[in-house]
């Protein structure tokens, strides 16, 4: 068994990402594993790269009775981590493999970066650090090494050291369940928690109190549930842990994950927890709901899966013991990893702050906090990480999704990002925290090229506030000469539509000189320049110009060759203007205007150059000359749909630059509106509407649209409130709407930081505010492009892969009609109070028709004095769908009171957000038997009661349960055994188990039903055994006699000897029944071991011996009855028969037997040696029989 465990153990941490930092593990030969330690040094040096061997001393009895000797045969390493190595020898006895690769990474990885002490044991003792912190013992929760214990038994030790008892851990698990029932969330358990299982806590999207645009930005569809999984491997852990220990090593972890239904299947989950490497049975990974329920990624859910890992035990530990705050316990965490020395952490009352005061608008789940209202002792555990988790999600962009610190910003976004240090937004990217930009193409196509023409514009006319500074990409850096901006043929465009001045690069930094010849996509490099070209791997890009200027491309190296250098076959070709066909597309990639057969003169320019390292104006041209080099966004969807759902654009090397790919996914994760498209391209080269008529605002035929939502997930609600606040509840017209033009290259800034008005563009003549018009031309005006010459520069100037061809852009919002408070009313509304405006359409003006089938029919009435015209001065019809569901009219049904003769149904008005409420109450999916059971033990206690009706009717008197006395019973045909006779004495009545579940009790009550069934219509003689339901006092515990033994076997001539008329067994059944099997043995008379030459499978502590009785045998659906037939079958085997213990004549000259009952303690040791000497799994949780409490 040791040695089939190692080896599933080494290919489960042969998987690259099974433990952090290790790599290449693999087995040279058997009990040896060799792996790679990767470990980067402080002060940017190189990393280091340590060789490590492990030697297994005795796999056979891996883990328990197993070391590993560690070392290294890399002499060039310094000291100090053989030395390592050894010390963690000494302490790897009874470790699981994965354990030892952790503890090997996290100590060498301290050890190379730090240089702390090399004694595992003895490292904070002998070491005097500069500074020491008070809960310094909470940094490792959760992480650091398995408990170093050498056997099973100090393992379990170590369990009980670090939960309750039996009995009291069930109390408190229930407890702690149940509060967090009480507070609104949903509670699923998969396998057992007593032992080993998941706690599923959840609540339905629609309850958060999320807006609609919150909802459809980050991908939370209102009927699934956000989900919270709590793995408990080795039992339930409560709160105390926290407290007192911190160090749960295994003992627990946590993910998140959104799915539609509040408990997904336990096959699906289990691969969330592959380091807790749950022993579960193949049935009870087949519990839980069927394929219809799914777990999905949360938008979110890798940072914060992160934050929970990594953080949420400290912040926890922070507020138990300081009387924190959420936010006050964060902000000590992030402060204590940030500080120096002690000091600065001594006054605490900087940390007594809260952040409650700007969440009025959060829904009451949203902001409760057990915590606060909580002792210690009444904590519960899941409740509080679940508040947690609602708090994170609901307040998502309120913190970096990487160091998770609090942001401080102006705007009030509505997705989340990171926070303004560039190593945030590098990790970021590089550990793929940001939503995958693949399925944003794919199902948006037109968002993501309306925000890459956004981002063009904005670094075309400089004007982009935030720079992907920090992701370190290379570029190409050429001089830009004639007015001509970086790597592009188009003029630079200023904020009012006219050519501006621009930035240049004072020299020529030229690669090297070649010649080009395009028409074969190959270089020949001058050989003066060849040590340069030298440095060209494949896979490397460059740009290329021709001497003429009459060719440009940037293209992908595929093959060197020196002088010789082979291009890949699709490269991107721009022209100059003067070759630019007459509609101002490019020509298709990789056919140049007649290419000399000779080459082109021409300069090369390698991607070689830091982004980074670029000055403000150069990095805006950079990002306009890599943004020239990417193929159409509709290529690109068209890539992905060919390579399935897991198809990715890093693959797509010879289109996609590594700096090209690094800049769309920043555009594309940096948005932070909800922007979602309502047209699509036809086939005959029209927009045509995707969506419903009724979500297209009337009377805007030629313009794409746009559903267009900003502001924090609150930002809805405070716009409801002061709307309430401002206006009268019947008035007629609460709110108006009002449009606000600006130039091309500030929308890339306007969809990432709002309508803001801190920024002065166009003057403040009227006043400090956001600026509206209820007319769109005059909106226009502000946009630079309203004149038909304008129109065509901005078509010709903008990103020539664009499917939009966009020439202008307008945004329609509802504002609160309160024009008396605005700051001016005319010829413009200017708005300072930013809560009183939602952004609601944006409309992009396209030089490709726009097809409309319809006007919408349902719409919102304007105030008649105040209604928004088109830039035709025609009024425009606004849907209903523009406003919040809390605001759209909806139906409800309500029935009559229960008691009434008829009880009427009646169609009552009310808003479409409670009529969807109730619509998905009434649908809510029904908690599991076990789910219940575990919430409300009453339903166990009903299966009882129904479990002694059914006793009881069965019993063939009504007597009381027997007291050590031998009932009188009529003697059956044929057999000297007589029911209800049996002496109980020696035999312990147990109760009932504490985790029992309904599924289990209802099971054993069908099973106990069939078994008395058999029994009355079956003569008493041929059946061979009685199960008396006057001693059967629970469902879990059957007592059963074996009789009628038929006259020629050994054992029926020692039972007649000593005037024994059966066998006694007892059949104990566990919470997982009937996925598990029961645990049977022998109570009395003791059997003739096997080693004296016993049989009948009674093993010498009187379990029996059967493989069927164990994992490998058992199945659900093994009927009780066809099992104790069985049992009987095999006690009555003939080719080793079973016999009584025989002590010698007694003083008449009669045999003497041994009359002493088994104990319960032998008969499952002897279960467990008969389990490892056939190789047969132990059922999970068998330890539990010997703790069953008695009755």
């Amino acid at each position: 068994m040791g040695r089939r465990l190692f080896l599933r153990h080494l290919a489960e941490v042969k998987h690259p990402d099974a433990v952090a930092g290790i790599h290449a593990v693999q087995s040279p030969e058997e009990g040896v594993v060799a792996c790679r330690l990767i470990c980067s040094q402080p002060e940017n040096k190189l990393p280091i790269d340590v060789d490590i061997q492990m030697c297994a001393t005795d796999l056979d009895e891996y883990p328990d009775g197993n070391s590993f000797v560690l070392f290294t045969n890399d002499e060039s390493l310094s000291g100090i981590i053989p030395e390592t190595l050894q010390d963690l020898s000494n302490n790897t006895h009874g470790q699981l493999l994965s354990s030892v690769l952790e503890t090997i990474s996290q100590r060498l990885t301290q050890v190379i970066t730090c240089g702390l002490a090399k004694n595992l044991h003895n490292d904070i003792q002998s070491e005097e650090p500069d500074f020491e912190f008070e809960e310094d013992s909470d940094i490792d929760f959760g992480f650091s090494a398995p408990p170093r214990n050498s056997t099973s038994e100090a393992r379990a030790a170590l369990r009980s050291q670090s939960s309750p008892s039996h009995s009291t851990g069930q109390d408190r698990l229930r407890a702690d369940v149940k509060a967090a029932k009480q507070a609104g969330f949903r509670i699923g358990v998969l396998g057992n928690l007593a032992t080993c299982g998941i706690l599923c806590i959840s609540i339905r999207v629609s309850k958060l109190g999320l807006s609609e645009e919150a909802m459809q930005a980050w991908n939370l569809p209102r009927k699934h549930y956000l989900l919270l999984m709590i793995a408990f491997p080795e039992g339930y852990r409560d709160i105390t842990l926290v407290k007192e220990d911190p160090s749960l090593s295994g003992l627990t972890q946590m993910r998140v994950a959104l799915c539609n239904h509040y408990k997904p299947k336990l096959s699906a989950v289990l691969p969330l927890f592959k380091a807790l490497r749950f022993e579960l049975e193949p049935d009870i990974l087949q519990s839980g709901k069927g394929p219809e329920s799914t777990l999905e990624s949360l938008f979110i859910d890798k940072p914060l899966n992160h934050l929970l890992r990594e953080s949420f035990p400290q912040i926890v530990k922070a507020r138990l013991s300081h009387d924190l705050s959420w936010f006050g316990a964060e902000t000590y965490i992030q402060a204590r990893q940030a500080a120096v020395s002690k000091d600065e952490l001594e006054n605490m009352r900087i940390f007594k702050v809260d952040d409650m005061s700007s969440c009025n608008s959060f829904s009451p789940i949203a902001i409760a906090d057990h915590l606060a209202e909580n002792g210690v002792a009444e904590v519960s555990l899941p409740l509080a990480a679940m508040q947690f988790v609602v708090r994170h999600v609901t307040r998502c962009r309120e913190f970096c999704l990487v160091c998770h610190c609090h942001i401080e910003d102006k705007f009030e976004a509505l997705k989340p990002y990171v926070c303004s240090k560039p190593l945030c937004l590098y990790q970021y990217m590089s550990l793929g925290f940001g939503p995958r930009i693949e399925g944003e193409i794919v199902s948006q196509p037109h968002v993501v090229d309306l925000l890459i023409s956004f981002c063009y514009f904005g670094a075309q006319g400089q004007r982009l506030k935030d720079l992907p500074v920090g992701m370190s990409f290379p570029v190409a850096l050429r001089p830009v000469q004639g007015g001509h901006n970086f790597g592009s043929a188009m003029p630079h465009i200023s904020q009012f539509g006219r050519p501006g001045p621009v930035d240049t690069i004072p020299t020529d930094k030229v690669s090297f000189k070649c010649q080009w010849q395009s028409n074969q996509n190959t270089l020949h490099v001058e050989e003066e320049y060849y040590r340069k070209a030298q440095s060209l791997r494949p896979g490397s890009w460059v740009f290329l110009i021709s001497d003429a200027g009459t060719h440009e491309s940037h293209c992908r190296v595929k093959k060197i060759q020196l002088p010789r250098v082979e291009l890949g076959d699709e490269f991107v070709l721009s022209l100059r203007e003067s070759t630019l066909s007459s509609n101002g597309n490019q020509g298709a990639a990789g056919s140049s205007a007649n290419p000399t057969v000779t080459g082109m003169p021409s300069k090369c320019y390698m991607y070689e150059h830091n982004f980074d390292d670029l000055s403000t104006a150069v990095q805006h041209q950079a990002i306009q000359a890599i943004l020239m080099t990417l193929p159409s966004v509709e290529d690109m969807r068209e890539y992905l749909l060919d390579r399935g759902p897991n198809g990715e654009l890093k693959d797509w090397t010879s289109k996609v630059s590594e700096s090209a790919l690094g800049v769309l996914r920043w555009i594309i994760v940096s948005n932070r509106s909800c922007i979602m498209q309502l047209n699509e391209l036809d086939g005959h080269g029209c927009f045509q509407t995707t969506a419903a008529v009724e979500d297209r605002v009337g009377g805007m035929d030629d313009w794409i649209q746009f559903r267009f939502a900003q502001g924090a997930p609150d930002k809805e609600n405070r716009f409801i409130d002061c709307m309430r606040q401002e206006t009268s509840p019947t008035s007629k017209y609460p709110t108006i709407f009002a449009w606000h033009g600006s130039h091309l290259s500030n929308w890339h800034s306007i969809i990432r930081q709002g309508l803001r008005f801190d920024d002065i563009v166009h003057g403040r003549v009227y006043g400090n505010g956001v600026y509206f018009s209820q007319y769109a031309k005059v909106s226009l005006n502000y946009t630079a492009a309203s004149h038909p010459a304008i129109l065509s520069t901005a078509l010709n100037s903008g990103w020539k892969q664009s499917k939009l061809c966009m020439m202008n852009a307008i945004s329609l919002n509802e504002v609160i009609n309160r024009p008396d408070k605005f700051v001016h009313t005319s010829p413009h509304y200017v708005v300072s109070e930013t809560d009183w405006i939602q952004t609601r359409y944006l409309f992009v003006k396209s030089s490709i028709p726009v097809k409309v089938p319809g006007q919408p029919s349902a719409v919102y009435q304007q105030d008649p004095s105040r209604e928004a015209y088109n830039e035709h001065t025609q009024v425009i019809m606004i849907p209903i769908t523009a406003l919040s569901k809390s605001r759209r009219p909806g139906a409800k049904l309500e029935v009559g009171e229960a008691g009434t003769p008829k009880r009427n149904k009646t169609v009552v008005a009310t808003d479409q957000a409670t009529a969807e409420r109730l619509e998905d109450d009434a649908n809510s999916i029904a908690s599991d038997d076990d789910d219940l059971a575990l919430l409300v033990p009453k339903m166990v206690e009903d299966c009882e009661a129904e479990f002694d009706k059914c006793r009881d009717s069965s019993s063939p008197m009504a007597s009381s349960k027997a007291k050590g006395k031998k009932r009188t019973a009529e003697k059956s045909d044929d057999t000297d055994f007589v029911p209800g006779t049996l002496d109980v004495d020696g035999i312990q009545f147990l109760a009932p188990p504490r985790d029992a579940t309904r599924a289990s009790s209802q099971a054993l009550m069908r099973s106990f039903r069939e078994a008395l069934e058999v029994q009355k219509n079956t003569v008493c003689s041929t059946l061979g055994r009685y199960i008396d339901p006057n001693l059967v006092n629970n469902m879990y515990q059957w007592i059963v006699e074996l009789h009628s033994f038929p006259a020629h076997l050994p054992l029926s001539t020692d039972m007649k000897a000593v005037g024994l008329t059966s066998v006694v067994l007892e059949m104990r059944f566990a919470s997982s029944y009937p996925f598990t099997p029961p645990f049977i043995r022998v109570v009395k008379p003791r059997f003739l071991p096997f080693a004296q030459g016993g049989g009948g499978n009674v093993t010498e502590g009187g379990a029996m011996c059967m493989e069927i009785l164990t994992n490998n045998g058992w199945t659900a659906a093994q009927a009780i009855d066809g099992l104790l037939l069985q049992v009987r079958m095999a006690i009555c085997d003939q080719e080793r028969p079973a016999r009584l213990a025989f002590l010698g004549n007694g003083a008449n000259g009669a045999p003497a037997f041994e009359k002493v009952t088994y104990g319960i303690g032998e008969a499952v040791a002897a279960y467990v040696r008969a389990c490892r000497n056939h190789g047969w799994a132990v059922p999970e949780g068998f330890e539990n029989f010997l703790t069953t409490e008695l009755k």
